[in-house]
Order: structure tokens, then sequence, then C-alpha cells
């Protein structure tokens, strides 16, 4: 059940970001809140009787999914894996594969793979604590991915799957030396350069202490 619940969460988190344009941003506590909650709530569609609640939260889950014992269990999970997801930030800062910074498409997939698989192996030997950390890494790195690549821009409305599919490759990435953006100010909004969006070349940003390469990515 509950690796089901991971790869629920590493599928809904794209959904949970509502793929949505400027305007509505929203932060990696908030996203891993939603994906966690919604990835519950289909797991709990084989309880009998079942309804989703309104509003979606860990005490009417809870109740809905006749698991009310576990509420306040529920809700510290939930805030030990959104702890980590932040910490990210700190402790792997100028790790471009941590961001999908840089084209570094392989490398962070490779991330989450391993995550998957430590993750597995940490509830099959019931260290839950470890499992919930690495969760809030790699959904960490997972969120990143919508929001530091153009996937959204190229139109896509659901999840990159390949992330989490070790046989699935990640689709038109940037060739090497292929230059994807012009950014001759410090004001680099709407610079991806129009052949990559209508060739739907998937491109992610470079951290700013960095110069920029012309898309050197290797698959």
């Amino acid at each position: 059940m509950r690796r089901v619940l991971l790869v629920w969460s590493l599928l809904i988190t794209a959904q949970a970001f509502l793929i949505v344009r400027k305007g509505n941003s929203k932060t990696h506590q908030d996203i891993t809140r939603t994906a966690i909650l919604r990835a519950t709530a289909k797991i709990c569609q084989s309880v009998e009787g079942f309804t989703k609640p309104e509003p979606l939260d860990t005490e009417t889950l809870a109740r809905s999914c006749k698991k009310d014992a576990f509420t306040k269990n529920f809700e510290t999970g939930i805030k030990m894996i959104s702890y980590y997801n932040v910490k990210t930030d700190l402790d792997h800062l100028l790790e471009a594969k941590y961001h999908f910074h840089g084209e570094t498409f392989v490398d962070g997939k490779l991330l989450i793979i391993k995550g998957v698989e430590d993750i597995s192996k940490d509830i099959s030997r019931e260290k839950f604590a470890d499992a919930r950390k690495k969760l809030g890494t790699i959904l960490h790195t997972l969120q990143d991915f919508y929001s530091h690549s153009n996937w959204i821009e190229l139109g896509n409305t659901e999840p990159c799957t390949a992330l989490i599919n070790p046989d699935e490759n990640i689709p038109n990435p940037a060739k090497p030396n292929q230059e994807t953006c012009e950014c001759p100010t410090k004001n680099c909004e709407g610079n991806i350069l129009k052949n990559i969006i209508e060739e739907k070349i998937l491109t992610s940003g470079y951290f700013g202490i960095k110069k920029k390469p012309k898309g050197d990515f290797q698959i």
C-alpha cells in the first residue's frame, strides 16, 4: 500500500502543480501537501463507501478512508515530507541535478529513480522516517522539473512519466551545443527561442552563478 501511495504521489505531483501559468504560483509545501492528499484519496477509492471529501485535508480524508485514528500521524507525515522537500534547497543549492538546472535531465531523472528504489527498500525494512525524508527530497526535484524546464510551455498537460520510468527516455531534449534561449539583459523573461517551442524541444533554466552553455546536454 505504501509503495502504491509513493507512485501516486510522484505522478500526481505534476497535477498538484495544476500545470498553470503565472499568477497562480504555489510553494513546494503547497504542491507536496496537495499531491499526498490526492494520492491518498486515489488509494482510498477501494474503501467501501468512500467519497472524496471537500475540503480535502488530513482530517476529512482520514475520516472518509475510515482511518480516523491515524489523522495525527497522517498530518505529521505530510509535514515531515514537506520539511525535507524544502530542505533540499538548503542542502543541495548548487547541485544542478537536484533542480534540473542546466539541462541536467538525465542526472535529475537518475536521482529520482534511485530515490524511488531507496524508498521502496526503506518501506520493506519499515524505516518509514527515512522513506519520508527521501520522498521529500525527490518530490522537490520532480517539482523543479516542471518549474525549471519548458515542459509546460511546450503545451504538456500531463506528467512526464519518463521521470519515474527507467525504460522511458526523456522526450526530445535539447541537443549538444544547441542554442535554446537568448538573454542579452538581466531580465530573461520569455527568452526561449521560437524554434525551441515550435519543434517541441525540452530545455531547462540555468542557475545564476554559472555561465549558460549552448544547450550542452548528453543523453
